[in-house]
């Protein structure tokens, strides 16, 4: 039995066909960076932003963005849209083409090669009655967790016949539920329901820069401790782990930030809740001794206990179930966590201040897929000979907690192939 079907849209640049007749791969030799920034002029947008990044209707990243603050992302020569939407209806759009030589006027602007390609997303109020929906997406400001929408203004109502009984033509009422943006991403991208650009057995890595076996999801980083002044944390890059999307952005120099009253207020200007990246690792540093397999639900809710278990701050544990609810994969995984002293040969970090980490990333592989499984997958198809139980947190240092820089991450990987 197949479980999913492939959700991606393959960019025209990515596919040749070999002398035999078959489509092969081809891999682009350089990346583009885009380095973008949320603002607003308006009083009426004034709430944080998701940011998606997509090609047409399939959605690569999605990046959350406060007002004033900025994001990186990486990305292979092609065609993408940039929209950042918030919970106030508000919403801004962006057109880029990089690495191509012909474009559309007024729509696109061109990556040069020296530099990152800079992008400047003002967010306005949308007028429901005033604006046709963007490449297909229904307008922000029908946002809505109840999940009742006009299909007059979607432009989608179905004849009155196929309408459900006692309900007017012209109103749709979607499943969708959870965080503002669930449904928004749902009428926006054919993928939303999977954690990236969806098909075989995980993430499809044509689409996305780098190497590396396993895609790092919204790794998050919260810090909490006194107030301090001058922090500093970067990720490492190397051959087994590259960046691909980051906010605030990271670049090449990492995060400069001062701690004020539980608060991430960066150098640069601009207050967050957390770091997040995203990233490619390997997968040989993974055990796939201890686990949890099961449903979409049964895992999540492992997971969440673990996060609780191991001292995860509370407002963190709430985003980590918000978002994985409703990104993760409809099917049957097993999930292998890997926890700080591995975490730090996955993802090297470093800070110029002693901090306490706790550090986890729950690898995620999905128990069945399309074609034949990639050999890097095949220790994580039998069920775990033990099933995860993580330990309580016990701080390194004799200082109380409440006294002590700490640092708590949590993410969620799946195979990239």
């Amino acid at each position: 039995m197949k479980l999913f079907k492939t959700h991606f849209v393959l960019p025209q640049a990515l596919i040749i066909p070999s002398l035999l007749g078959a489509w092969t791969w081809t891999p682009f030799l350089a990346e583009a960076q885009v380095l973008g920034r949320v603002v607003s002029e308006s009083k009426a947008c004034s709430k944080p932003a998701e940011v998606f990044v997509s090609q047409g209707r399939v959605n690569l990243f999605q990046i959350h963005v406060p007002l004033g603050s900025n994001f990186e992302v990486k990305l292979n020569p092609g065609n993408y849209q940039f929209v950042a939407v918030n919970e106030e209806g508000c919403i801004a759009e962006h057109r880029v083409q990089l690495g191509a030589k012909d474009l559309e006027e007024g729509r696109t602007q061109t990556y040069s090669g020296a530099g990152p390609t800079h992008l400047r997303l003002q967010m306005q109020p949308s007028d429901l009655q005033a604006r046709l929906p963007f490449a297909n997406r229904g307008p922000a400001s029908i946002m809505s967790t109840q999940g009742t929408y006009s299909c007059m203004a979607l432009g989608i109502c179905p004849p009155s016949s196929l309408a459900p009984p006692g309900i007017n033509s012209h109103v749709l009422r979607f499943p969708w539920t959870g965080p503002w943006w669930n449904t928004y991403g749902h009428l926006a991208y054919s993928n939303f329901g999977y954690p990236c650009a969806w098909g075989g057995w995980g993430c499809q890595s044509p689409l996305y820069p780098g190497g590396g076996s396993i895609a790092l999801g919204k790794p998050n980083i919260y810090v909490e401790g006194p107030d301090t002044k001058n922090l500093h944390i970067s990720l490492q890059e190397n051959v087994n782990h590259h960046l691909m999307a980051t906010s605030p952005a990271h670049m090449e120099k990492g995060w400069h930030f001062d701690l004020k009253g539980g608060r991430i207020v960066m150098q640069g200007g601009g207050e967050v809740p957390y770091l997040f990246y995203d990233s490619r690792g390997p997968i040989e540093a993974i055990s796939s001794e201890r686990g949890i397999c099961g449903s979409k639900a049964a895992v999540i809710e492992e997971m969440t206990k673990g996060l609780v278990t191991l001292g995860f701050p509370a407002r963190a544990v709430q985003d980590f179930r918000e978002h994985w609810q409703a990104r993760y994969p409809p099917m049957e995984t097993c999930v292998y966590p890997v926890e700080t002293q591995t975490m730090d040969k996955v993802a090297p970090v470093q800070a110029n201040r002693p901090l306490e980490w706790t550090r986890v990333l729950f690898v995620a592989i999905p128990l069945e897929g399309e074609g034949p499984a990639p050999q890097a997958l095949k220790r994580f198809l039998k069920p775990p000979s033990q099933k995860w139980t993580p330990r309580s947190r016990q701080l390194a240092s004799s200082e109380p907690a409440e006294n002590s820089l700490q640092a708590f991450e949590w993410g969620i990987a799946f195979p990239i192939f």
